[in-house]
């Protein structure tokens, strides 16, 4: 037993002791107060009780506990009934009750100690309750408050309404044997509150039971022993319940001290945790206005806390950021009231006291006090986060141009030997260029993971979303991926398919998916061997399935797979190639699609790789083999340029369709159209935003064109509107650059081709030179103004960009744009990647298709629409 817990119990064995051995020395004492003596100790009493449950209710009020909210009201109703008891026993008002004095002031004393035995009874069984059953075991404090008064109530009815017996008896071991009754009932609450135990840790509940023992004590061997009104037991009791209550008004206070001292405490050490906290914290109440802040406010902005106090948020985070630009405070009587949570990651300007500005990142949540909210803010300073992301960018840039650009000349300039484009080699030779092409493609392979990878992690992989037919995607990769099994004596086929099947995704993007996967089982297939390609319905979703028969996975790398440079260990070192990247890409392009990619694998049995897309199934999605008829199809056209109206007009009617021209920006959201052909100049002009009309429900599936002049800048809400000539890879299939080649040249009738190629890399020219001797001739452009000298001197045909032009260079394009237009040249462009959005949307604003080239493409989509 700990010596405190002993010393506590010793105690209260001891006052019992003491307060029986009281009795038997002071028994025998004649000691006869008067009226007036108990009247002043009663009112003593009633003062104390009254106190005590005034403190248990503040208590109450503050922690909301059963335990103060009985132990109060208790103690308040037992004030009452004393203060009830000191007045009625008064000779003014004594004789205007039925009862005899005697027995009026018996039962008016007998009654608060009653009253208060049941309240700490009953406090002890919530306690019980509370502890077992948490808030669901808490009693509604209104419940409490009503049985305390109809139990007072009661006890007034009862004295002033029924003539009571003295309850003063003869003849037996207790006079007043009623006093027994509360006395049993101090007795219960002392048992049960030792069994609790709570009384071993110190503090109230151990002068609860010493107010516990004095009172069971007074009730027993003193109050029960009166034989009469103010007799020495019954003025000893009384005294004795004085110093009772002084017992418990001591373990409140020693309660609330440390109450006190744990909030200080609380208050210190929250403090010192703020103050070590490298982020900013500020509280604000719900109007922005500043109440507190950290010391690191003063680091990060230069305020001291007394400046901030009291001034709204908008000193530190300027007005300019906030409000409508970013949703983050909304103006209101102006102020501006913070919503109610937002993501610490959202990215804003601070402004410091001197009036430098830097980056954040904002943080708020809310903090609910009855009705009063605090907001909670924590800020960042992120300038280093964006100093690194600087440099890294700076990076991936230098790796893009730097090694990039390099390797697809010498991949390019290996290719054309590799294909006799320049003549025939040795077989000796030729084996060491093979291995050349094969560490080049890898290579670019590796540039082209981290590129991709850096893009996911960023979160700024674009995706050019479109309904696309799932096994024409599927077959052209299979197509694309054959060199490759060949190489490794493997064969790839389709074991399943769903012809016709659409799903809505980036074509470019989901190739690269599939191509990574298929690169995994061919390394991993044994020679000789079958890859399965199979295309099936699953729970409500496409699934795409490739299934090797090769080694298969080990237990231990299952849960790496996906991990970026994630590798097995492995004998054979074909199956050690590659970055480790490539399952993590497909992974994250995959979900980015809104679908699933998984896995099933037995050891030596080989493995299965599958994702799900959800099928496309938009009602308007047409076949491109059925042809309706384009009779009651009506185009729109929003113009105010009277001078291309008549032309495009004719262009309409003469292909059978009807024609509404108008120049009011409301009529566009109309759906009664079958095609739309806006005029940007209008829309610019208007500020008309085309995501409104995107956003339209009917209206996703109207084909939109645009007709501009040519501009030198445009917003990104037009990305996607308008059509270029073709793309080819940077990476330069000769077959693919062939193939346009000969469009091209359908309309030259002698000769070459001209065609200019703009680059500011001029390795490229040399290959393109080199595929193309036989069929044109290259002019190459590093700058605009070789572009204006050949356009001045020379016929064109055909124009190649490089896309990084538009990337990296902020061109004036407008000579170019002018020939395109009234020289009809044809515009191709040169891209890693294909059409990636951050180029597209710079490049789709300066090479305009000529109207009657959009015209054709929105007569293609009438017919099949």
């Amino acid at each position: 037993m700990q010596k405190g817990m002993k010393r506590r119990l010793t105690s209260y064995i001891a006052l019992i002791i003491i307060l029986f051995l009281g009795h038997y020395l002071l028994r025998d004492i004649v000691w006869n107060a008067d009226i007036y003596f108990h009247t002043i100790v009663e009112i003593i009493s009633s003062f104390l009780a009254l106190f005590v449950g005034v403190l248990a209710l503040v208590h109450y009020y503050n922690k909301k506990s059963n335990v103060s909210l009985i132990i109060g009201s208790g103690f308040i109703g037992t004030g009452l009934l004393e203060a009830y008891h000191a007045i009625a026993s008064l000779p003014l008002f004594i004789h205007l009750f039925p009862s005899q004095p005697a027995a009026l002031i018996n039962w008016s004393c007998v009654s608060p100690r009653l009253f208060l035995s049941l309240a700490l009874c009953t406090n002890l069984i919530a306690e019980i309750s509370e502890k077992k059953l948490g808030e669901s075991g808490k009693i509604n404090k209104n419940i409490i408050y009503a049985i305390a008064l109809i139990f007072i109530i009661l006890n007034f009815e009862l004295t002033t309404l029924l003539k009571l017996p003295t309850g003063f008896y003869s003849g037996i071991i207790w006079a007043k044997p009623e006093e027994i009754i509360p006395g049993i009932l101090f007795l219960l609450a002392f048992l049960g509150y030792l069994q609790k135990g709570d009384w071993q840790k110190g503090g109230f509940y151990h002068w609860l039971m010493l107010f516990l023992t004095v009172s069971f004590m007074v009730q027993f061997t003193y109050m029960a022993f009166s034989s009469q009104p103010f007799d020495i037991m019954f003025n000893i009791g009384h005294i004795l319940k004085i110093i009772s209550y002084l017992l418990i008004i001591t373990g409140l206070f020693i309660n609330v001290y440390w109450l006190f001292k744990q909030e200080k405490y609380q208050e210190e050490y929250i403090s010192a945790i703020l103050s070590s906290i490298v982020d900013c914290v500020i509280t604000t109440n719900a109007k922005g206005v500043i109440e507190t802040a950290n010391p690191v406010v003063t680091d990060l902005f230069g305020y001291s806390t007394s400046e901030l106090t009291g001034r709204t948020i908008d000193i530190l985070i300027p007005k300019l950021v906030l409000g409508e630009k970013n949703m983050c405070f909304i103006k209101e009587d102006n102020v501006f009231v913070l919503p109610k949570i937002i993501d610490g990651n959202f990215e804003l300007i601070g402004v410091r006291k001197e009036g430098g500005f830097f980056p954040l990142t904002l943080g708020i949540n809310e903090i609910k006090f009855g009705n009063k909210s605090i907001f909670t803010l924590v800020i960042r300073d992120i300038t280093q986060r964006k100093e690194v992301e600087r440099i890294k960018d700076d990076f991936v840039s230098m790796v893009n141009h730097e090694l990039r650009t390099p390797l697809t000349s010498i991949r390019g300039s290996l290719g054309l030997i590799l294909s006799n484009a320049i003549g025939e080699v040795s077989s000796q030779i030729k084996e060491m260029i093979e291995v050349a092409y094969s560490n080049s493609n890898r290579l670019l392979t590796l540039i082209n993971d981290i590129l991709d990878n850096e893009k996911i992690a960023a979160g700024k992989m674009e995706f050019k979303l479109e309904p696309v037919e799932l096994m024409s995607i599927i077959e052209q990769t299979i197509e694309s991926v054959k060199p490759y099994a060949q190489q490794y004596k493997v064969e790839i086929k389709i074991k399943e398919e769903l012809p016709g099947v659409m799903v809505f995704v980036d074509k470019l993007r989901l190739m690269q998916v599939i191509t990574n996967l298929l690169a995994n089982s061919i390394k991993f297939s044994h020679t000789d061997s079958t890859i399965e390609v199979s295309v099936i319905n699953y729970n409500k979703l496409i699934r795409v399935s490739i299934t090797d028969y090769g080694t298969g996975i080990s237990d231990e790398f299952k849960t790496k797979i996906f991990e970026k440079f994630a590798q097995g260990d492995f004998s054979d070192s074909r199956k050690n190639s590659g970055t480790g990247l490539g399952l993590s890409i497909s992974k994250a392009i995959i979900e980015n699609l809104g679908g699933h990619i998984g896995f099933n694998t037995k050891v030596n049995r080989g493995s299965t790789f599958y994702f799900e897309l959800p099928e496309w199934q938009d009602q308007n999605v047409y076949s491109i083999t059925e042809v309706k008829d384009v009779k009651n199809k009506k185009v729109l056209m929003l113009t105010n340029n009277t001078d291309i109206t008549p032309f495009i007009e004719d262009i309409v009617k003469q292909n059978g369709f009807s024609i509404d021209i108008v120049s009011s920006i409301k009529q566009v959201y109309q759906d009664i159209y079958d095609l739309k052909i806006l005029d940007m100049d209008l829309l610019l002009q208007e500020k008309f935003d085309l995501k409104n009309l995107k956003n339209k429900s009917n209206s996703q599936s109207i084909p939109i064109f645009l007709i501009s002049s040519p501009v030198n800048g445009i917003d990104k809400q037009l990305t996607g509107c308008l059509i270029l000539t073709d793309w080819i890879d940077r990476l330069i299939n000769p077959e693919h650059l062939m193939a346009i080649i000969q469009i091209a040249s359908a309309n030259v009738s002698v000769g070459k081709l001209n065609i200019l190629y703009f680059d500011t890399n001029p390795e490229i020219s040399q290959i393109l030179s080199v595929i193309l001797q036989d069929v044109a001739n290259i002019y190459p452009a590093s700058n605009i103004n070789d572009v204006q000298k050949l356009l001045e001197l020379e016929s064109l045909d055909l124009a190649i960009i490089n896309a990084d032009i538009f990337e990296f260079n902020n061109m004036d394009l407008s000579a170019l744009i002018l020939a395109r237009k009234e020289k009809n040249i044809s515009v191709v462009i040169l891209s890693m990647n294909g059409p990636g959005a951050d180029s597209v949307e710079v490049i789709y604003g300066f090479l305009q298709k000529p109207e009657y080239m959009l015209l054709e493409k929105g007569n293609t989509c009438l017919n099949f629409h």
